[in-house]
């Protein structure tokens, strides 16, 4: 019935699609963009000019700018996890409606997830670059340059400002802010907002000249 709906899918003279990817009806495949082996591009979704899907990649709900890359491997735009506790433990699921909206210039390393919208489209500007096997999850915003380290997850509904870096392995939770180029050391765990052009790290994050002093402070206790 969906396919009925939708207009046929529309790939370009000089696009490249490998013989075993999957593009469905709807999705537009734009000039010089690249689809590899098993790829899936779903109904209406967009890859755009330039731009390359990898291998065993799957794109739902999701456009793709100019010259941006999409690893092997990842999964987009797919339900948040989203879900309406109940006292019988039988959880309702919440409606995931909305898109994922990836710029231009734009890299996404391999196994990463990135959850559609609930209520706001989950969006990766212009000249973001994320590493391998990092989460983002539904309504995040992540604004222009900003860099995400490898198996960093970020909770929904966050932001990351303009310029913002992220370290690897740190757990980002949901509905805070990280702010315009501030940065936060690898392995950290962000429970508060972090303010604009600040640097913080630990568990829980805090001014990183802060989280050194204590750490400091700790080994010369374990000292006496």
């Amino acid at each position: 019935m969906l396919r009925t709906m939708l207009r046929p899918k529309t790939v370009h003279a000089t696009a490249q699609v490998h013989p075993s990817a999957v593009v469905e009806a709807g999705a537009v495949i734009a000039a010089g963009a690249v689809v590899q082996a098993n790829a899936v591009v779903g109904a209406a979704c967009r890859v755009g000019r330039g731009s390359v899907v990898g291998a065993n990649a799957v794109l739902q709900h999701t456009t793709v700018g100019s010259n941006s890359s999409v690893g092997s491997g990842c999964c987009v735009g797919q339900d948040g996890f989203g879900w309406e506790q109940s006292s019988d433990g039988r959880h309702r699921k919440k409606p995931q409606t909305l898109r994922v909206a990836i710029g231009d210039e734009v890299s996404v390393g391999a196994n990463s997830t990135i959850d559609r919208g609930s209520w706001r489209d989950t969006t990766i500007a212009h000249h973001c670059k994320l590493d391998s096997q990092v989460h983002v999850g539904h309504n995040v915003v992540i604004e222009e340059g900003c860099l995400v380290a490898a198996s960093t997850a970020i909770g929904g509904s966050c932001t990351l400002e303009r310029l913002a870096m992220v370290g690897g392995q740190c757990a980002v939770a949901q509905h805070t802010t990280i702010g315009a180029a501030a940065r936060v050391a690898g392995m950290s765990g962000v429970a508060s907002d972090v303010p604009a052009g600040q640097t913080y790290g630990g568990n829980p994050a805090q001014p990183l000249w802060q989280h050194l002093r204590q750490a400091v402070l700790v080994r010369r206790m374990g000292r006496r």
